[in-house]
């Protein structure tokens, strides 16, 4: 599924709706491209799926035996309390279908995640995960119930991604990654544009270095201490698409009828990253 990762990444990732920009979509493709040729094996998928971006990804970068997950509210979005995302189902297998392997090959389940647990999903995917996005609603409680979802069901190298835990439009998420931090046995190993990825504390050199590997010198900002563990800030600078997105303009337009109409314009237009 190389090439057609590759193709995703570059020209059809744009046509999906959705926050995940080209540049985290590099970074998660070359960690599922190390776990793949280091024997990493495991479920992959994500709580928050919106209308497919990182799914198809996931999708287009897993192996023949490897189940694929996506939880959402869906249709069932007086539930969505903070606004973050919403969930389309006919949206998301039409993107699959058109850009993935296929809407067929999806384990989708309709659940607020407050009302999940693990066993569930691993009874639908047959394994443990080693590849589990955090993207669903953005409370502190809400993200610190699907972390430990995520952790619960983590295979020992495998990876977690949090998204929006430097977002200032929702800074409950940080506040749900600190409190779940508290008593886990995770260590950071980046931090992207949008996205801070965690694994077992043994693992973390291991994929701190493969991302640093990944990107140019000047995608590699610095390394921090970060929940006591030296992570690479990795960061692109900003092309005229990521400037518009994050516009003052853009974000009164942000879920009005002419925002939603001009979004697949501007991402055609001018979408470089």
């Amino acid at each position: 599924m190389t090439d057609a990762l590759d193709q995703y990444i570059s020209g059809n990732l744009r046509k999906v709706d959705g926050w995940l920009t080209a540049f985290d979509a590099r970074l998660i493709a070359a960690l599922l491209r190390w776990q793949n040729a280091n024997g990493v094996s495991g479920c992959l998928g994500e709580i928050g799926v919106h209308h497919g971006k990182l799914l198809i990804l996931l999708q287009l970068a897993a192996s023949a035996d490897d189940a694929v997950f996506g939880v959402d509210l869906f249709e069932d979005q007086s539930e969505n309390i903070d606004r973050s995302g919403r969930g389309d189902r006919q949206m998301l297998e039409s993107n699959a279908d058109r850009y993935g392997v296929g809407a067929a090959g999806l384990n989708l389940l309709q659940r607020n995640s407050l009302e999940l647990e693990w066993p569930e999903l691993r009874r639908l995917t047959g394994a443990e995960c080693r590849f589990f996005s955090v993207d669903g609603g953005h409370t502190a409680d809400i993200t610190a119930n699907d972390l430990a979802i995520a952790d619960q069901s983590l295979t020992s190298d495998g990876v977690i991604c949090l998204d929006d835990y430097f977002n200032k439009m929702f800074p409950e998420v940080s506040v749900g990654l600190c409190r779940f931090m508290q008593n886990a046995d995770l260590a950071p190993f980046a931090i992207s544009a949008n996205k801070v990825f965690l694994c077992r504390p043994d693992f973390q050199a291991k994929y701190s270095d493969c991302l640093r590997a990944s990107v140019g010198q000047a995608e590699h900002a610095s390394d921090v201490d970060f929940f006591g563990y030296p992570t690479p800030v990795l960061r692109q600078p900003k092309g005229a698409y990521e400037r518009v997105k994050t516009s003052r303009l853009a974000r009164k337009l942000r879920d009005t009828a002419l925002g939603e109409a001009l979004k697949p314009l501007v991402r055609r237009v001018l979408f470089r990253q």
